[in-house]
């Protein structure tokens, strides 16, 4: 445990991190720390219950909540995407639910059609932010290119509502957080008052600025929620021992299927000195987040950041280091 502190302290000290960190070993928490300050204008250190924007990890908790809906009977990941919602593009019409999961759909990825600086600063409606694709041809022929994209995890949350019957933020709290009892995890609202939050900052030199504000609803399914590492730890432990979903659906999430990739639902497969990892990264405005799993040693590290910097570690680097640091 020492050697880790150390090692994050060190980081923190070259400007390459700033953060939380929790690390578990066969059911064991033998790490959680954390580096510099969830608020620089307040001098509040982050600690282990900081809660940040974990960006794309969100897309774990939307693919989990569609097989929750495939568990009972709701829906079928082999189904098309307008067998559920007709008025969509007729060019659609051979998208899959399992292709928008595993970004395999060729529908195109709307974050690169964003005028952040305009449209990221509205608050949008989930249709609205398809209504920017709706004359956008497809980027490749469904189920024939690994293409990560963000346009198929917010349809997959606007799947959930209808299915469901109720909103992303409802159904979330419902049938994952609080049946984890995950209560410093959910849906970011610009106007939520939400305790121990990080705020995000860019470094530029020696010079630490606030990040410029952008809308969240802009994120959606794919990307809108906000965590800590204490509750990322007992989201982990529980997806992978298949507490939230039954056995089909769990090895649906976790096994790799889009082409040419290693990529499951939300999930990746990778290797660290011939064993098996599996988890996610994230990435929205300044804060970064990666949770990772090393399968063969019960291995659990999550870290999360608040800092955009060009000095920064990867978030990669700084977990496979970590591993190092106990696996060694």
């Amino acid at each position: 445990m020492n050697d880790i502190k150390k090692y994050l302290h060190t980081l923190h000290s070259k400007n390459q991190f700033c953060g939380s960190v929790l690390v578990a070993h066969k059911g064991n928490v033998i790490c959680s720390s954390a580096e510099g300050y969830a608020n620089f204008e307040h001098s509040i250190n982050n600690t282990s219950k900081t809660v940040f924007n974990i960006g794309s990890i969100s897309k774990q908790f939307t693919a989990t909540a569609i097989l929750i809906l495939c568990d009972r009977g709701l829906l079928n990941v082999n189904n098309k995407l307008l067998d559920y919602m007709p008025k969509l593009p007729a060019a659609w019409k051979q998208v899959s639910i399992i292709q928008l999961l595993t970004h395999t759909s060729g529908i195109v990825d709307y974050v690169g059609l964003v005028d952040w600086n305009k449209q990221g600063k509205c608050f949008h409606q989930p249709l609205d932010i398809i209504k920017m694709l709706i004359n956008k041809p497809l980027d490749s022929v469904p189920g024939t290119k690994f293409n990560y994209c963000a346009t198929g995890y917010v349809l997959l949350g606007m799947l959930i509502e209808l299915v469901s019957k109720l909103d992303y933020v409802t159904f979330l709290k419902k049938n994952i957080f609080d049946v984890l009892s995950m209560n410093n995890t959910g849906v970011y609202q610009n106007d939520l008052v939400i305790p121990n939050r990080a705020y995000g900052y860019e470094q530029i030199g020696d010079i630490v600025v606030a990040e410029n504000y952008f809308d969240m609803s802009l994120a959606f399914a794919s990307g809108n929620l906000y965590s800590n590492v204490e509750d990322l730890y007992l989201w982990n432990k529980a997806l992978l021992a298949g507490e939230l979903l039954a056995e089909k659906s769990l090895n649906i999430i976790k096994t790799p299927t889009a082409l040419n990739s290693e990529y499951g639902c939300a999930l990746e497969l990778t290797e660290f000195k011939g064993g098996k990892v599996i988890g996610h990264n994230g990435q929205i405005g300044s804060f970064s987040s990666i949770i990772k799993h090393h399968i063969n040693e019960d291995l659990n590290i999550i870290v999360l950041s608040n800092v955009e910097a060009e000095t920064n570690r990867n978030m990669q680097v700084i977990a496979f280091e970590l591993a190092e640091l106990v696996l060694l």
